[in-house]
């Protein structure tokens, strides 16, 4: 991906290198493990796996009493009564317009509040 330019983030190119760096040590230049390194007892491989399932069954409940509320943009809009994601907008481009009025102000290009109402 970095190579045909889909990412171009610098952060990824520090990742790529790095990364491609450690695995070319772990190659030819493997580090030297302390003696037992490996040795694990089956109670402690156990303990390891029952951890790991305990984490994924925790996130799937966790998924599934999320699923029950969840609603669709479409069900939030019909819920709401407005256009998903308008309602924050038009408030924001009301006060906004009611502070330029107010104040005179001009906004960025040098222009008085506008002549179109929102709402």
């Amino acid at each position: 991906l970095i190579t045909s330019g889909i990412i171009n983030h610098p952060i990824m190119y520090i990742m790529v290198f790095l990364g491609g760096f450690s695995t070319y040590q772990r190659f030819f230049n493997p580090p030297e493990m302390p003696p037992g390194y490996y040795n694990t007892t089956n109670a402690q491989v156990a303990a390891i796996m029952l951890g790991y399932m305990g984490i994924v069954s925790f996130l799937l409940v966790a998924k599934a009493l999320n699923d029950v509320n969840r609603k669709t943009p479409q069900q939030l809009s019909k819920t709401q009564g407005v256009v998903a994601g308008t309602e924050r907008m038009m408030s924001f481009a009301t006060e906004t317009e009611a502070s330029m009025a107010e104040t005179g102000d001009e906004d960025f290009w040098g222009q008085g509040p506008p002549a179109y109402k929102f709402g």
